[in-house]
This record gives C-alpha cells, structure tokens and sequence, in this order.
C-alpha cells in the first residue's frame, strides 16, 4: 500500500473488526463489520466529493 500511496493512488487500512488475528481464535462480530462498511461508505463519498 505504501507504494501506491507515494504513487497518488489512496490505499487506506481499513479496521475490519477482527481479534486474535492469524490465531486459532479469530473472531469478529457483525457489528464491528457493519462499522468497518459505514466507515469506507463514508471514505467514498468523501472521494467522489473531491473527484
């Protein structure tokens, strides 16, 4: 990503909710990923604003 960011393409990290990543214990609720969806609905908006 970082790459592309220097290159002027935006590449944000976006939270997808999870814990324990990578573990036999991984987990995310439906509500961390509603919030990680209204966070890049809101960052497109943002985009086709300034576009």
């Amino acid at each position: 990503g970082a790459k592309l960011c220097f290159m002027g393409i935006p590449t944000p990290n976006i939270f997808d909710g999870a814990h324990n990543y990578h573990s036999p214990l991984e987990w995310v609720s439906v509500q961390d990923m509603c919030m990680a969806v209204r966070v890049i609905v809101e960052i497109a908006k943002i985009w086709e604003e300034k576009s």
